[in-house]
């Protein structure tokens, strides 16, 4: 009987630290869980379209002016944008590090269509762009993401013909 009862309180024993064990990896995987979620959803909230601002710009081939973070910028294409031709755009921004663009289709998967600009002096940068061609024969509903120094900014134009 002495013989049982150690044997019980011995099993006991290691079930009770089996179970601490679990509840402790039952935790962390909760913990893990949470702060996984936590990231996810703050990485959406980054990526959330309405986060960047759209900015007008009739005059567009020539220039366009914008404050950026409270920063003077200018950009402009040179010559207007044709899908195929290659164009200039250049990018007035004084004290930036970095200055790049993608160009986008509206509602049209154009593939990768990012540019790094290069520094060309005083503050301004350039990029040579070519706009590929659209094989549903739409010219219109472009959109160039400007971004200076991580701020981006939304810039819709139109591609001739």
């Amino acid at each position: 009987m002495a013989l049982w009862c150690a044997w019980r309180g011995l099993v006991a024993r290691s079930l009770a630290v089996m179970k601490s064990r679990w509840l402790t990896i039952f935790l962390m995987l909760v913990a893990a869980g949470l702060a996984t979620t936590k990231f996810v959803f703050d990485l959406a909230k980054a990526k959330q379209p309405g986060k960047i601002a759209t900015v007008s710009c009739p005059d567009l081939p020539l220039s366009c002016r914008l404050e950026l973070s409270g920063r003077p910028i200018e950009f402009g294409f040179s010559p207007a944008p044709v899908p195929l031709n290659p164009f200039m755009l250049k990018v007035k921004a004084p004290a930036a590090r970095s200055v790049s663009a993608e160009f986008a289709m509206l509602n049209m998967d154009m593939g990768n269509n990012r540019y790094r600009l290069k520094p060309a002096g005083a503050g301004s940068w350039q990029a040579n762009v070519t706009l590929p061609v659209c094989v549903a024969a739409r010219h219109s509903n472009w959109v160039m993401m400007l971004e200076v120094d991580g701020v981006k900014v939304r810039v819709p134009f139109t591609a001739g013909k």
